[in-house]
């Protein structure tokens, strides 16, 4: 299973536009395999405090989640996607 990795997809920005971003593979929706992903930002001074995650350099788990610096976790942006928009992931890993 990939839930809770750290993977790239195309995030829908304010203008429109989607950008790839890092963000975290969180479930696999059915019935038709969609995934619900939550974004991760470098902006960790955008923090909610005691609702957003950091993800710091000096984590055991930094260095697995492929991220090159701290990082936010963003609990407020969450989104469903299909895979259609990561063609460099594995979905065989969700099932």
């Amino acid at each position: 299973m990939m839930e809770g990795k750290i993977i790239l997809a195309r995030i829908p920005q304010v203008n429109g536009a989607a950008k790839l971003r890092p963000a975290v593979a969180l479930k696999k929706l059915p019935p038709f395999g969609d995934i619900l992903i939550c974004g991760v930002s470098r902006q960790v001074h955008q923090i909610v405090q005691g609702f957003d995650e950091i993800i710091s350099v000096g984590d055991d788990d930094f260095a697995s989640s492929g991220l090159d610096s701290t990082s936010l976790i963003r609990l407020g942006l969450f989104i469903r996607d299909t895979h259609s928009k990561y063609p460099r992931f594995n979905w065989s890993d969700f099932t």
